[in-house]
């Protein structure tokens, strides 16, 4: 009996089929230090999952299919074999880490969140003021 095979993205539990399985729940991943190394990888993952996206978005690294062993060493290999490939796929790397920057994402959510709040003001309750003024939310009143 074989043991299953786990996803990268997924270090908990056993891998998990699109048909069957929360493939797009986030998950525990190394992918945040491996593209702040600047190293190129070989993903093993569903299609539909953020690790496949992110490979595939910035071109960091190659996907193949987690239920394909064979795919899986070709793509070792195709890495271990092919330095320019390997060195262009760890140099996007490096550039795709700094869109996932802590700092960068703590302004970004800050940013989110304070859209959030003024949009809620913006509908919320005027009392007596009634919805004149939360139709003219964000703009100066007219007379």
């Amino acid at each position: 009996m074989e043991t299953p095979i786990r996803k990268p993205c997924d270090e908990s539990s056993p891998s998990r089929s699109s048909r069957g399985g929360p493939h797009r729940l986030p998950v525990p991943s190394k992918l945040y230090g491996i593209l702040a190394a600047g190293r190129p990888y070989v993903a093993a993952v569903e299609d539909e999952c953020e690790v496949a996206d992110i490979t595939r978005r910035h071109e960091c690294g190659l996907v193949v299919p987690p239920s394909k062993p064979r795919t899986l060493a070709e793509g070792i290999l195709r890495m271990y074999y092919d330095r320019a490939l390997a060195e262009r796929l760890g140099a996007n790397a490096r550039r795709a880490a700094l869109e996932y920057d802590r700092p960068r994402q703590v302004i970004a959510w800050a940013k989110l969140l304070q859209q959030l709040t003024d949009r809620s003001t913006c509908s919320g309750s005027y009392g007596d003021k009634g919805t004149r003024e939360a139709a003219n939310c964000g703009r100066a009143e007219s007379e």
